[in-house]
C-alpha cells in the first residue's frame, strides 16, 4: 500500500510523517513545486502548463550555472553565477513553516 502525503485526524487533514522527505540537498524551487502538486485542494494545484514552465526555469537556471536551481533577480543578473554546491543546494530545501516537508539533520 502506498503511503499518502495527507492524513485525515479528527482535526482534519495535515501532513503524513511518514510520506518520504526531501534530502536535505533538494533545491528549495524543486521542494516548493512538488508540494504545490500534493496541494489537498486540488483548484489550488499548478496546471501542467504552469509545471513544465517551472521545470524549464529550473532547467534554464541549471544550465546557467545556477545551483539553486533559481534565476537570480533582475538586478542580479549581472553578478557571476553561483558556485556550484552554494544556495540552496548546498543547505537543503527550506520552504514556508507547514509546507514542504525536508529530512531531518
Amino acid at each position: 500500500m502506498a503511503t499518502t502525503p495527507w492524513l485525515k485526524t479528527p482535526d482534519g487533514f495535515r501532513l503524513n510523517p511518514l510520506f518520504p522527505r526531501y534530502p536535505r540537498s533538494t533545491p528549495a524551487p524543486y521542494a516548493q513545486l512538488t508540494h504545490a502538486c500534493l496541494e489537498m485542494a486540488t483548484h489550488k494545484r499548478p496546471d501542467f502548463a504552469a509545471v513544465i514552465a517551472r521545470l524549464e526555469g529550473m532547467q534554464d537556471a541549471l544550465l546557467a550555472g545556477h545551483a539553486s536551481l533559481a534565476m537570480p533577480p533582475p538586478a542580479a543578473a549581472g553578478q557571476p553565477p553561483e558556485p556550484a554546491g552554494s544556495g540552496a543546494a548546498g543547505s537543503g530545501a527550506t520552504v514556508a513553516e507547514g509546507s514542504a516537508p525536508t529530512e531531518a539533520s
